[in-house]
């Protein structure tokens, strides 16, 4: 008996250092993935507004170069 004692001692033991374990594992993981939710709503947002400077700044190299081009137009036709 003094054996079987013994092996379900162990097993009590490793039984309850996997339930604490468990634990501080499933917490760490739901604040894992809230953390990761958040960075990617925020990579989202900057991507959005990386897209709008681009389109912003196009806008204003599109109108620049319409307003030489039509400038050199003008002096040509002089």
């Amino acid at each position: 008996m003094d054996k079987s004692e013994s092996l379900a001692s162990g097993i009590g033991l490793t039984l309850l250092t996997t339930a604490a374990g468990l634990g501080i594992a499933i917490p760490a993981l739901i604040m894992y993935m809230d953390f990761t939710g958040r960075v990617d709503s925020l990579v989202i947002e900057m991507d959005g507004l990386a897209q709008e400077l681009v389109d912003i700044i196009s806008a204003e190299g599109l109108s620049e170069q319409s307003r030489t081009t039509s400038k050199a137009e003008a002096r040509r036709a002089v």
